[in-house]
């Protein structure tokens, strides 16, 4: 069922509640109101039509009462309309004489009434042609009783063009309300139709992922905007998605890759040596020498991983207050020791450069920044590394004039197994892993890595770490 339907109905229902509470207390009221009226008019009027009749003997036939009301003396005799739509009986043992009627209808049948009601009480009678009265009786002073009546069958007559009247106000009036609620209820959710076509649309691929609705109402609006603001949440998640997957498969593809070429050329090795091509002492030692070599590289790898994956699970098991300063000088000296052909610089403050975290891990982030330089520049590449306190962090940067790297790929350096030029980067014994490991390290710290062309159009790492004023946390 349609929402403007379920309105509609909802609106009428309470509508008909509200008419037939309005109904069942409005008209008794009214039929109670008219009868009040009645009764009180007899009550006025009683004193004076009894003086009349007093005045009048109250058994001359054909005589009139006073204020020029007819009178009948004889019961079934010749009794005239009362102008005041009175039945004027007098009561007398078993006897009732008729001195006035009201117009055409029979005067009630009062036989049986002996005394008059007491404390004004005001009865209902009926007549024998079914006229129903409302009768009040009065003590004539001399034996006899003076019963006065009105008819209240117009009464009950227009009781009953109310209740007709209410029944005709009420259905046309529930008719136009339906009409005027359906109309109204149906422009209120044309917008909710449109946000529902567009939804359904995108739903179905449609390339335009806007939900905008030129809404009337506050809660419309709210709405709109917020399905908006789920598609384009939806839609981004999807893109992270859908990199992230495309990451892992070159991950695994990668990783796969990494081993399996090592592996090859161990068991290569060894089979060679099991079938006996080495004939000489010296080939079996280079050989083996090979395979071993290919074996460290498996281990290296493996262990790479392995810190990756216990980064990502516990990323920082011990923290303690390190000094930056003796990391990076250690780490330069090191360099320059492994790789004399290099130009190896070191810019450092005089204050120490403290941080909170792991000194074995911080270490391995300053040793991979400066391996990776010398893996992956021409001889002769001059690096420099620098320390220096920012605005409550330690910033970190090994940069290098060499040949650098197109700004397209600057953000995917940290990646994985990624590589700039694969083949020269395994021929050096490179993995792809050490960016990674110091982006995994420092965000481990609560700090951030990024990449950005040298000044001298080289490649620069800069690695921000909060100072030990801040404990470190995971971004």
């Amino acid at each position: 069922m349609h929402l403007r339907t379920k309105l509609t109905l909802g609106i009428l229902t309470v509508t008909f509640v509200v008419f037939l509470a309005v109904g069942f207390v409005a008209i008794p009221a009214a039929k109670h109101a008219l009868r009040d009226r009645i009764d009180d008019r007899l009550r006025a009027d009683l004193p004076e039509i009894r003086a009349s009749v007093l005045a009048a003997g109250g058994d001359v036939p054909g005589g009139a009462l006073e204020g020029g009301s007819p009178v009948g003396g004889s019961p079934g005799g010749g009794a005239g309309p009362d102008e005041r739509g009175y039945a004027l009986v007098v009561i007398e043992g078993a006897t009732a004489t008729v001195l006035a009627t009201p117009g055409t209808s029979a005067p009630p049948d009062l036989r049986g009434i002996t005394a008059p009601a007491r404390g004004g009480e005001i009865r209902y009678v009926t007549a024998p042609d079914g006229t129903t009265y409302r009768c009040a009786t009065t003590d004539l002073g001399d034996g006899r009783l003076l019963a006065v009546a009105a008819p209240v069958d117009d009464l009950a007559g227009l009781v009953d063009d109310l209740i007709g009247t209410f029944i005709v106000i009420g259905t046309g009036g529930a008719a136009a309300l339906a009409v005027l609620a359906w109309l109204w209820i149906r422009h209120g959710t044309r917008q909710i139709e449109h946000l529902t076509r567009r939804a359904e649309a995108i739903a179905h691929g449609d390339p335009d992922r806007s939900l905008a609705v030129a809404a009337t109402t506050t809660e419309l609006r709210q709405l709109s905007h917020a399905l908006d603001a789920m598609v384009t949440s939806i839609d981004q998640s999807l893109v992270a998605q859908t990199r992230s997957e495309a990451r892992l498969r070159e991950f695994i593809a990668n990783a796969s890759h990494e081993l399996r070429t090592p592996l090859t050329s161990v068991s290569g090795y060894l089979q060679l040596d099991l079938d006996g091509a080495f004939a000489d002492g010296e080939h079996h030692q280079r050989s083996m020498r090979r395979a071993l070599g290919e074996a460290s590289r498996m281990r290296r790898i493996v262990t790479d991983l392995q810190l990756l994956t216990e980064l990502d699970e516990n990323p920082l098991p011990t923290a303690a207050e390190v000094d930056i300063n003796p990391l990076l000088r250690d780490a330069v000296h090191d360099m320059r020791t492994l790789d004399p052909t290099r130009t190896w610089t070191l810019d450092l403050p005089a204050q120490p450069l403290v941080v909170a975290g792991d000194a074995h891990q911080l270490r391995q982030v300053v040793t991979n920044l400066l391996v990776n330089v010398r893996v992956h520049t021409p001889p002769a590449t001059v690096t420099t590394a620098r320390a220096s306190p920012g605005n409550g962090s330690i910033v970190i940067e090994v940069s290098d004039d060499g040949p650098g790297l197109p700004a397209e790929d600057l953000e995917r350096v940290f990646d994985r197994f990624w590589r700039h030029d694969p083949s020269r980067s395994r021929a050096s014994g490179g993995s792809g892993l050490g960016l990674s490991i110091v982006a995994a390290v420092v965000s481990a710290h609560g700090g951030a890595a990024e990449a950005a062309h040298a000044p001298d159009g080289g490649l620069t790492i800069r690695i921000m770490l909060p100072g030990s004023g801040g404990p470190p946390r995971r971004p």
